[in-house]
């Protein structure tokens, strides 16, 4: 309230002086959020988690919890996997010569049931890389759900809207 209190006084004396303003609907460094944004709606982030495996044997068991650290960010990288985080893929690849090869990718989603991994290892050493959908930044609106930045622009361009008129 106490905001859209200053929005009220600031386009109040704006049209007093002849003036018109112009709001964004992020404030300062275009952060588009705030705590009522319901955690549905907030932004989310992919990390990963890698498991190495040898074969040929069966493997049953879990995925790995310990997230992989962004080597470009390694202060804000997320450390270990959370059990909100989602599951979206499971990839596995053979190590070749310390390389993960290419042409020796597979699709693991299917062979996971309540967050372990049953899969026959083929011969060689692997790497079974995990792909988690994470919330981050509390309150921020996640940009890319239509629905969300629609809810998110109602919501404060209504509140505006309310303070000072179309």
């Amino acid at each position: 309230p106490e905001y859209l209190e200053q929005i009220r006084h600031t386009v109040d004396v704006a049209q007093s002086l002849g003036m018109k303003v112009s709001f964004n609907f992020g404030g300062p460094g275009w952060v588009f959020g705030g705590d009522w944004v319901p955690p549905e709606d907030r932004n989310q982030c992919l990390i990963s988690s890698a498991l190495e495996l040898d074969g040929a044997r069966d493997y049953v068991g879990g995925l790995s919890a310990r997230a992989t650290i962004n080597p470009l960010d390694v202060a804000r990288s997320i450390q270990t996997i959370g059990p909100a985080d989602r599951l979206v893929a499971v990839v596995a690849g053979n190590v070749v010569d310390g390389k993960l090869s290419a042409a020796s990718l597979v699709d693991l989603r299917d062979r996971v049931t309540r967050g372990e991994l049953h899969w026959r290892v083929p011969d060689g050493h692997w790497r079974v890389m995990a792909f988690w959908l994470t919330s981050v930044g509390a309150g921020v609106v996640d940009h890319f759900n239509k629905a969300a930045m629609e809810r998110y622009f109602d919501h404060v361009g209504n509140a505006f809207e309310r303070s000072v008129g179309h």
